[in-house]
Parts: structure tokens; C-alpha cells; sequence
């Protein structure tokens, strides 16, 4: 069997209704509503923290908030705690990552083969390790 590819898009202060497949009478949004139309849409989730970092650490593992640590925006997820990008990489697929993620720092083991980084959302006083290119981990 052929292994399929799987797509997360993952957006902060989304609201789930905002978007025309969601049935907004006035959000354009004819990319999303594509992928929707031919993936899997979750009508109903939980966000386990309101703060991005916290958030997002604990969508990579799917463990609290509290049992990573990660409690702010200044506390990356460090990868220690194995998450499903792990998971997907020991099982022989290729994980990319494309924004700012957070869940790691240059010391520790990625949870994906490369990090995208587009340059619009890059202070100019940006982390030093990161840079506007596909970034290798490997």
C-alpha cells in the first residue's frame, strides 16, 4: 500500500465557522473549502490552552499542558516527549513542517525532516537559528 499524505493546517485565533465550507455567508475562502471538501474537517475540537506555544505543544502530543511544561510562549515544546510527527517519521514518512511551529530548539531531536519558515512571519530580530529557506534537521 502507497502511504498518503496528510495535510494539518492548523491556525491560531481561528474561528470554526469562518470559512465558506463551514457555511460563513461572507468568508472567501475557496482554497480551504477545496481541501475540506476532499479531506477531513473537524467541526468540533478543544484547544487545551488559549496561549499559542502550550497549544501547539500539546496538539503535537496529544499530553496536557501540564505534563509537558510548557506553560507560555517562552517554553518550547523540546521534543522529549515523543508527538505523532515522531511517530511518522519512525514509520518511514517524511514530516515538513511550514510556519512557526515552536516545538523545538536547536538542541533537541525534531519532530520533522525540515522546517519552512516563510519570511512574513519572521521578526527582524528573529531566533538566529532560523532562516527564510527549507531548513534541514536531518
Amino acid at each position: 500500500m502507497r502511504p498518503a499524505n496528510l495535510v494539518v493546517i492548523m491556525s491560531d485565533e481561528h474561528h470554526p465557522r469562518a470559512m465558506g465550507a463551514a457555511g460563513h455567508p461572507f468568508a472567501i475562502t475557496p482554497n480551504l473549502d477545496r481541501l475540506a471538501a476532499r479531506g477531513t474537517r473537524f467541526e468540533a475540537a478543544y484547544c487545551n490552552s488559549p496561549i499559542c506555544v502550550p497549544s501547539r505543544a500539546s496538539f503535537a502530543t496529544g499530553r496536557y499542558v501540564h505534563e509537558l511544561g510548557t506553560w507560555d510562549n517562552a517554553i518550547a515544546y523540546d521534543g522529549r516527549v515523543p508527538g505523532w510527527g515522531h511517530a511518522l517519521q519512525r514509520s518511514g514518512h517524511q514530516v515538513d513542517s511550514i510556519g512557526k511551529l515552536h516545538y523545538r530548539t536547536p538542541r533537541t531531536p525534531p519532530a520533522s525532516t525540515a522546517s519552512i519558515i516563510p519570511c512574513t512571519s519572521m521578526p527582524a530580530t528573529a531566533w538566529s537559528g532560523a532562516h527564510c529557506a527549507t531548513a534541514s534537521t536531518t
